[in-house]
């Protein structure tokens, strides 16, 4: 057997060394012609020398792998010697740091059914990109109770949920919640409601309205957002409504779009109410009339064309201190009397109205009526189109009406803080009126107690308004009113950086001496 073997060796190394050898290199750059039996060993030779460029580059890419490492390596030994300036930053000003940065994505008011719900992804991302940048920051956003405190409980997302809402230690929490079939995320809502103080409750009645279950009692629940996606005509929705309002004792702040009755439970508790869907001003009453003890109330009035209402008596309202009025059409017939016409608040402080064709007469006999003190009055007035039906009464009021608002007795006296809004498609009228501007620079009799302004003004006013902080500042020495603190001027863009006169850093300079803070803001667009 062995000797077989040796003979087939011998007899392979015969053959070889029968066969002809060809050296390539002396062929090359010559005008050789390759014969047949000479190709084999040509290719051959190609072949070798493509292995050789194979294993050059992998060691070129070996080389250049630990080329990089080095200088890794060498680029961390510089940060030792020149490090971050946020390496020095202590724990505590970190957190600080995260925090206002998450402060910034909030937890969303209507939460969507899973993580990748567009209002939810971005609160996640906020949250989970500070735990990538490296292992302190990682450390440090753990450590931070504050930045796990709020959490949109999500579709099949238990196992993050429970990490989330652990790494916010003993605080108490907020919750959005989409109200769906997973039963997991309904048992972890109902595991951490009796820590939650604000809850965003999103209930897609329809097809979902079986999914309904009994809510536990929530003894620090004091903010509640209740929304509903369709109408209220299912037998379940006010029945499992009132009892989940019967669940939360401490409740102050509600925002929702259920109708006034099934509010009855919070007659005595609630402070704050803000209404989600469009109403019109003469459904606000039965809301009022229901909950007592309301002191704050924002409403979306649905705009309503014609004069023609019922006539109804005033309500009164007696501990009513706030009240927020948003138009939700502005460019049809809003008349804003149709609410204040039956309202009676003697404890009205803060009174806004946006935006709205402006007639006085309903706010001077609301303030005639009610007797009240307004100390904040925000207005955002929209200029009538010369089409509109009362477009000389209302041109009249905002000309001439709007400081015989501010002088009644009710306002000036007691005015802190007034805003103005003017909205217009022409920039020309975006301006406060001559005769207003005129008012605040005069004497200070009607408003002894102004500390903030918010206008909109052009450069033609910029006189004026240099009057106004002027005579306030001289009030303030000699007559001993109050201080005016800080002037919001709101510019047209065609104002700026065209040669037109405007408050220069200089005039702001020389009035900042006196004590007030002069804010200036380009206005851009067409409101």
């Amino acid at each position: 057997m062995q000797r077989e073997t040796r003979s087939r060796k011998k007899e392979k190394t015969r053959v070889k060394a029968s066969q002809p050898s060809l050296d390539v290199f002396s062929l090359l750059k010559t005008n050789h012609v390759t014969a047949p039996h000479e190709r084999p060993l040509i290719e051959a030779s190609i072949e070798r020398y493509r292995r050789g460029i194979e294993s050059a580059e992998e060691e070129i890419r070996r080389l250049s792998n630990k080329q990089a490492t080095y200088e890794f390596i060498i680029e961390a030994h510089y940060n030792l010697l020149h490090p971050s300036p946020m390496r020095t930053l202590p724990p505590e000003i970190l957190s600080d740091i995260f925090a206002a940065y998450c402060d910034m994505h909030g937890l969303p008011d209507r939460p969507g059914p899973s993580h990748m719900s567009c209002n939810n992804r971005t609160f996640l991302q906020s949250r989970m990109h500070l735990l990538q940048i490296c292992r302190r920051w990682r450390e440090v956003a753990l450590s931070t109770p504050r930045l796990w405190n709020t959490f949109p409980i999500i579709r099949k997302g238990a196992v993050l949920d429970q990490r989330w809402l652990a790494s916010a230690g003993k605080l108490p929490v907020e919750l959005s919640y989409h109200v769906n079939v997973h039963k997991r995320a309904q048992q972890l809502l109902c595991a951490y409601l009796p820590r939650c103080e604000t809850l965003h409750l999103h209930v897609p009645t329809g097809g979902h309205v079986d999914t309904l279950y009994r809510i536990p009692r929530a003894s620090r629940l004091t903010t509640l957002t209740l929304q509903f996606s369709d109408n209220w005509h299912h037998s379940r929705i006010q029945p499992w409504t009132e009892s989940l309002l019967q669940s939360v004792p401490e409740l102050i702040s509600l925002t929702t779009n259920s109708p006034p009755e099934v509010l009855s439970p919070l007659a005595t508790q609630l402070s704050h109410l803000s209404l989600l869907d469009f109403i019109h001003p003469l459904d606000v009453l039965p809301y009022l009339q229901i909950l007592k003890q309301l002191k704050s109330l924002h409403v979306i009035l649905l705009a309503r064309e014609g004069n023609n209402h019922p006539e109804l008596e005033p309500i009164t309202h007696e501990h009513l201190q706030s009240l927020h009025c948003k138009y939700a059409h502005p460019f049809v017939d809003d008349r804003p009397e149709i609410l204040l016409d039956h309202l009676i608040l003697p404890r009205l402080r803060h009174l806004d109205i946006k935006p709205s064709t402006f007639y006085p007469e309903p706010l001077i006999k609301l303030f005639e009526r009610s007797s009240c003190q307004i100390s904040t009055l925000a207005l955002d007035v929209r200029w009538p189109h010369p089409r509109h039906e009362n477009y000389k009464l209302a041109k009249a009021g905002i000309k001439d009406g709007l400081g015989e608002c501010l002088k009644s007795p009710q306002v000036g006296k007691h005015l802190k803080k007034f805003f103005f809004v003017m909205r217009d498609f022409d920039e020309a009228r975006k301006k406060i009126p001559d005769a207003l501007l005129q008012l605040l620079s005069g004497t200070t009799d009607h408003f002894p107690k102004l500390s903030e302004l918010h206008l909109p003004s052009s450069s033609k006013q910029v006189p004026q308004i240099l009057d106004l902080l002027k005579n306030r500042a001289s009030d303030y020495r000699e007559n001993g009113v109050a201080q005016l603190k800080l002037l919001e001027i709101q510019y047209k863009d065609s104002d700026v950086g065209y040669g037109e006169p405007h408050l220069s850093d200089r005039d702001i300079a020389t009035v900042r001496k006196t004590g007030t803070v002069v804010e200036t803001r380009i206005r851009t667009g067409k409101i």
